[in-house]
Order: C-alpha cells, then sequence, then structure tokens
C-alpha cells in the first residue's frame, strides 16, 4: 500500500515538474540573474523584498505549487 502512495507521489510529481517545464527556463533565469532563491520549503523567494516585477512570478508560481502540492495531499 505504502509503495502505491511512494509511486503515485513520484509519478505526480514528475507530471508537476513536466507541466512547469515552459516556466523551468525563466525560473532558471530568475535565479541565474539572482532575482530569486528556493527556500529550504521549496517554494521560491525574491531576493530583493521590494522587486514590482519579481515579486508577482515569485507569487503565481508559488500558487501554482501550492495547488500541486495540496492536489498530492489529498490522495
Amino acid at each position: 500500500m505504502m509503495k502505491k502512495y511512494i509511486l503515485s507521489f513520484l509519478l505526480i510529481l514528475m507530471s508537476v515538474i513536466v507541466s512547469f517545464s515552459a516556466l523551468s527556463l525563466s525560473i532558471s533565469e530568475a535565479k541565474q540573474r539572482g532575482l530569486v532563491g528556493e527556500t529550504l520549503t521549496g517554494y521560491l523567494a525574491a531576493v530583493a523584498k521590494d522587486n514590482a516585477e519579481v515579486n508577482p512570478f515569485v507569487s503565481s508560481i508559488n500558487q501554482a505549487h501550492e495547488q500541486k502540492y495540496a492536489e498530492i495531499c489529498a490522495k
């Protein structure tokens, strides 16, 4: 039973990664430019808190990740 949940989690996680593949380039670019970084919880955070361009980007990515995490947990 536990193997089934682990396998399901891994499959969903892989689909999340694939679904964000178009965004990953933007995330990578933002990381390379030093605009964002990852927190210990797996979410993105803006390096400079007052960046009007980066904050909405970070929020949208984090909301999408949170939604996927909730879907995974609900199963």
